[in-house]
């Protein structure tokens, strides 16, 4: 009987999809919870905001719909980005404002996508005067290429698992590379989720703000084993999510909190 039912089984799964009409259309896969990025906090030992608040996630679900991000300097600034989509879900533009007002602050951006993925951000100053126009490449839905013609060009590499092995910035300048360029090589990584999959349209914070603090590589896991001129080996802590609830290298520390949505 334990071999017989199974194959009745078979049998009965068989003969039903074979009676089927060969346009119905398959169920829809069920998602499972996903885990969002929240917040970001400064853990560096001796800076003088340690323990300060860094950025702000706020979602509508899964959408990300307000980022606030908190300035520390000889002149402190919270900036807020308020995110508009269209109907399909895909970020059309931002409202950017800032406490500290001044001619430097970008105040909004336009997005432009190619199938589902991000493809030009445009930063506007007050007066609609256009700031940075950044364009963005992929292959096999990963980040290949992000150019900003007043600032550099990042380009990103893979191996078979995902992994991003290396990365070259070459600076630009007056909209030509200047000849400065800068290697990153990512030889080791771990078996956790990389932390760019908990912030939803990471690449828009990444290029605007190329703060790593974002997380610096993208791809499948994180990276662990880094070379930038010299080794340098960043160290993790996870949560229950299987994401980073800290990051430590070269005196630097950040730690993120997330939110399950389903």
């Amino acid at each position: 009987m334990k071999q017989t039912l199974p194959m009745l089984l078979l049998a009965a799964t068989f003969i039903t999809s074979c009676s089927k009409s060969n346009n119905t259309k398959p169920a829809p896969t069920p998602t499972g919870p996903t885990a969002l990025l929240t917040k970001i906090i400064n853990n560096t030992a001796g800076d003088p905001y340690l323990g300060q608040t860094l950025a702000e996630f706020t979602y509508n679900g899964k959408q990300l719909s307000k980022a606030v991000i908190y300035h520390y300097s000889i002149t402190p600034d919270v900036e807020t980005d308020l995110f508009n989509y269209d109907s399909q879900g895909h970020l059309t533009s931002t409202a950017i404002s800032h406490t500290l007002s001044n001619s430097y602050n970008d105040v909004s951006s336009t997005v432009t996508y190619s199938g589902n993925n991000i493809s030009e951000i445009k930063f506007y100053k007050a007066g609609s005067v256009l700031d940075q126009d950044i364009t963005i490449t992929y292959q096999n839905g990963n980040v290949t290429n992000w150019l900003n013609t007043n600032e550099v060009s990042d380009t990103y590499t893979y191996d078979s698992n995902g992994h991003n092995t290396k990365e070259v910035a070459v600076e630009y300048m007056n909209g030509q590379p200047d000849g400065n360029q800068n290697v990153t090589t990512n030889s080791a990584f771990d078996a956790k989720s990389n932390l760019t999959g908990a912030l939803p349209l990471w690449i828009y914070f990444r290029v605007y703000q190329e703060d790593q603090m974002y997380g610096f590589a993208p791809g499948t896991n994180n990276p662990t084993t880094v070379n930038d001129g010299a080794d340098v080996t960043y160290g993790y802590q996870y949560n229950s999510y299987g994401y980073p609830s800290t990051i430590s290298w070269s005196g630097q520390s950040y730690q993120y909190q997330y939110t399950q949505v389903n």
